[in-house]
This record gives structure tokens, C-alpha cells and sequence, in this order.
């Protein structure tokens, strides 16, 4: 994928925003910070029934209920990885944003990204599922990685209809 066709799907990635860091394992992530409501320190979810594995459950946020979302899962990564703070963050568009709770090892910082740290996504050399990533920034010696979030959430519905889709015809 070429850094013009992920230009053209999505510009505001590229317009020097800031972003919030954060690590699965030793992966390190970001995401566009006006999209973060808050980071809390993880707590086990509440479990709800018939969840698809990415769904492990919800917590409970100042009377709201808020659905957690583990990208480790969807990502493919192999290892355990440690748990240990909860960045929430909205998806979607907005008129249909969503709230969502996503498990994090740590988090780091919030950086400014210009568009010439914007790189295309990695094909090899990373430890996760690249159809979920929409780019990469050069920051330092690392390489940031951007979930598409839009795109998680969107294979997260489909999987969940069409499993849930599958339980209705065995419920009795």
C-alpha cells in the first residue's frame, strides 16, 4: 500500500496532530489523541455471555458501560501480554461514535507527528496482524504503529453478527 492511497483514505492522520503512545508488549501503538476520552487503570471486565474472544466484556465507568475491546486478540499476537491500563477511545464516525475500553501494557506519551514522519504500514518485521494497521510514524528510532480503528470495529460487528448468528440456531 502506498503512502498516497492511505493519504487519500484518511488525511486528518497526516495534518500534525497529536497523538497518545501506548505499548502491547513491546509494540507500541498510537492513536490520535482527540480521539482519547480517558486512560484508567485496568480492572478485570465484567464477562458477558456468548462474547466473541475481542469482546471479553464490559466495565463499568462512572455509570456508563463502556465495551472492552482487546486488540491483542485481534491482532494475532502470540504471547500473553500484561495488562495494565485501559485506554478509552472513540470510534466511528460523528454521528455514530462509540465508546470503546482498550487493554494496554503501558502507555507513553503524547507526541506531535508532522506528515513527513508518515510512513505506509510494515509488511514484515512486526509482530502483529498488519490488516489492522493504517500506517506507521517515524518517531526517533521507533516505529509507531496506527490501528485502524474504524476498520477493528467494523471486523469486530461482522464477527460478532455472524457468531451470534450461529448461537440463535443452537439456543433452544
Amino acid at each position: 500500500m502506498s503512502l498516497k492511497h492511505i493519504n487519500d483514505r484518511d488525511e486528518r492522520i497526516y495534518s500534525g496532530s497529536e497523538y497518545l503512545t501506548f505499548r502491547l508488549d513491546k509494540e507500541i501503538f498510537a492513536l490520535e489523541a482527540a480521539g482519547i476520552l480517558e486512560v484508567i487503570r485496568y480492572r478485570p471486565p465484567t464477562e458477558v455471555p456468548r462474547m466473541p474472544p475481542w469482546l471479553p466484556g464490559i466495565i463499568n465507568l462512572r455509570g456508563s458501560l463502556i465495551s472492552v475491546m482487546d486488540p491483542v486478540i485481534i491482532f494475532g499476537m502470540n504471547a500473553p501480554v500484561r495488562k495494565a491500563w485501559f485506554v478509552i477511545c472513540e470510534i466511528g464516525n460523528s454521528k455514530d461514535c462509540l465508546p470503546v475500553a482498550m487493554p494496554v501494557t503501558s502507555v507513553e506519551d503524547v507526541i506531535r507527528v508532522h506528515p513527513d514522519q508518515m510512513v505506509p504500514p510494515p509488511e514484515i518485521g512486526i509482530m502483529v496482524n498488519t490488516d489492522f494497521i493504517r500506517g506507521a510514524i517515524k518517531h526517533g528510532d521507533e516505529l509507531l504503529l496506527l490501528p485502524d480503528m474504524d476498520r477493528l470495529i467494523r471486523h469486530a460487528e461482522e464477527e460478532t453478527a455472524r457468531l451470534t448468528a450461529g448461537q440463535e440456531t443452537m439456543a433452544p
